[in-house]
């Protein structure tokens, strides 16, 4: 059984046009997946494919823009059939964990920043000279001619 899936792939991969350069671009996959065979060959695999970019980049590991056979292969094993509880649970797990770590280095940056600001401000000797800095940057006047103007 296994072989069987192992060349309906590589099948699929040839259809989808990679007989030359053994690789698939979105473009190509995006093109071969609106043919019924490709999408029997999906079918028969048990693989539901209505999102092509969604499963292109899920199937393009090395985020390269193309997908070789093996990660073809291995991206239509891994992703055949219906998601196992455990599966989405994993998921969510991970997305949690994701953004909790997304906001605690959200916080760390804000925090080094303020700091840094008030460096800056101490530094400067004065507020409203932080102020105008800050204003001039804004406007898109380098630090450079700032100098020579206080100067």
């Amino acid at each position: 059984n296994k072989e069987a899936d192992v060349e309906k792939i590589k099948e699929l991969f040839s259809r989808l046009g990679a007989d030359k350069t053994g690789l698939i671009t979105y473009g190509m996959f995006e093109e071969g997946i609106q043919s019924p065979a490709v999408i029997e060959y999906f079918e028969t695999l048990g693989l539901d494919v209505w999102d092509a970019w969604s499963f292109f980049k899920l199937l393009d590991l090395d985020a390269g823009g193309s997908v070789e056979i093996e990660e073809f292969f291995k991206g239509c094993l891994r992703l055949r059939g219906q998601a196992r509880g455990v599966d989405l649970g994993k998921l969510l797990h991970d997305q949690r964990w994701l953004i909790k770590a997304q906001g605690r280095f959200q916080a760390y940056v804000e925090a080094k920043l303020g700091e840094m600001c008030e460096v800056l401000d101490q530094m400067n000797g004065s507020h409203k000279l932080a102020k105008t800095a800050k204003s001039n940057f804004m406007r898109g006047v380098s630090p450079v001619n700032m100098e020579e103007r206080c100067a």
